[in-house]
């Protein structure tokens, strides 16, 4: 991680609250997004007005599998440029945020690079659900209660092939938002 990265996380946290700090270490790192080389992504946890979570499904996902959204952070992207660029491309919402929920490193056994998932509580404040960007791939949208991330979880744990590994890397972001939410913090 830059020093720049290193300071920019310092503001977010001083402005969002610090986040919690996991590391987690996957089998072979050899899946998308990990493997495209980037360094990191942001992972969005947007509380509608009804108080509902927003999930994304992909038509290459296994069957009834949904997750928060996410996207990755470009060259020379602040972490909360690329948050609000990848929210409304997937979402076309407004969001606020609310809390600096999580960082999570990611390293893999066989393979060097280490990825990292930026994750936020967000408040939706206008717009309306659609997919700006049809390269997401975006295949449809379901709204849970905060508890349902439970199930979620389970889910993405348990995908089967050669997913698997990618369920396991998607859901320990749903993890930390699960747990901000039960104990309060955001």
């Amino acid at each position: 991680m830059t020093e720049h990265r290193e300071h920019e996380i310092e503001h977010l946290a001083r402005i969002y609250g610090p986040p919690e700090m996991i590391e987690c270490l996957l089998p072979t790192g050899m899946f998308d997004p990990m493997a495209k080389r980037r360094d990191g992504e942001i992972v969005a946890a947007i509380i509608r007005p009804n108080g509902k979570l927003i999930l994304i499904t992909k038509a290459f996902y296994p069957e009834g599998t949904y997750r928060l959204p996410s996207g990755g952070i470009e060259a020379g992207e602040s972490i909360e440029d690329a948050l609000h660029r990848e929210v409304y491309e997937e979402t076309s919402l407004e969001v606020e945020v609310i809390e600096y929920v999580a960082i999570v490193k990611y390293t893999a056994e066989t393979f060097p690079h280490q990825f990292t998932s930026h994750v936020f509580l967000l408040k939706e404040i206008g717009g309306n659900l659609a997919c700006v960007d049809q390269e997401e791939q975006i295949s449809g949208y379901k709204e849970i209660d905060f508890e349902e991330l439970a199930d979620v979880i389970t889910q993405l744990e348990n995908i089967e092939g050669e997913l698997s590994e990618w369920g396991l890397f998607r859901a320990i972001p749903h993890k930390a938002v699960l747990s901000a939410l039960r104990t309060g913090i955001c």
